[in-house]
């Protein structure tokens, strides 16, 4: 059974759609958590960003030499980084809103684990969530809440066969690299042997918890 949500609930969801989809068409540099650095080569001084945002972990960028063109990118992304948290905490204002008036959520572990896989590239290249978490989100888009207390902490990613899961460089966004993403986030995850150990794993799974990452393929050929 589906009770609706209050008519202020359903609108505060609409208006925080609105503000992801913008924030996801105009990110840039400053959405990047991180932090500046020196080097210096050859007797000369180069700045860097590091961020550790990303399926790869710990990353650098080379920004520029040390004169006043790579200051003012600095002194901007500093500029631009305090409006952006700013807008972050206005978007989680809206989410403790949403929470208190009955709208369904996922749990912490299988939000981090989705978020990861969406920064890879994962949902840009094809894969759609599916299952439980699925079904969460499409209560809150239809404006109800489902009476049914199941949850599961299995992240269900269907996705075409064509899409590469087990490529190792996913930087130029065609290739999600899959189990590169989820060691990235740190949660101890670990492939489930498959039946044709020589096929790529399609499961992982934290040793002793319940939360599990299934990629899912139709199948093809006769069988």
């Amino acid at each position: 059974m589906a009770q609706p949500l209050s008519p202020e609930s359903q609108t505060l969801y609409a208006e925080l759609m609105d503000r992801l989809r913008m924030q996801e068409r105009t990110k840039g540099f400053a959405d990047l958590e991180g932090g500046f650095a020196s080097k210096t080569v050859r007797g000369a001084s180069y700045w860097y960003f590091r961020t550790s945002e990303g399926p790869g972990g710990q990353r650098e960028f080379y920004l520029g030499p040390d004169d006043p063109a790579t200051h003012r990118l600095m002194e901007t992304y500093r500029e631009t980084r305090r409006a952006t948290e700013a807008d972050q905490v206005g978007l989680e204002r809206l989410a403790a809103m949403l929470r208190s008036g009955g709208l369904l959520i996922t749990d912490g572990p299988s939000a981090r684990v989705i978020q990861g896989l969406a920064a890879a590239g994962v949902f840009r290249l094809g894969g759609v969530l599916v299952g439980t978490h699925a079904f969460l989100v499409l209560g809150n888009a239809l404006g109800v809440h489902w009476s049914s207390s199941l949850r599961t902490q299995d992240v269900d990613i269907a996705a075409p066969r064509r899409m590469e899961i087990a490529i190792p460089d996913s930087r130029d966004l065609k290739h999600a690299d899959v189990p590169q993403a989820l060691e990235a986030l740190q949660m101890g995850f670990l492939p489930v042997p498959g039946l044709d150990p020589r096929s790529p794993h399609t499961a992982f799974k934290v040793r002793g918890q319940a939360l599990r990452v299934d990629l899912l393929t139709p199948g093809s050929g006769r069988s």
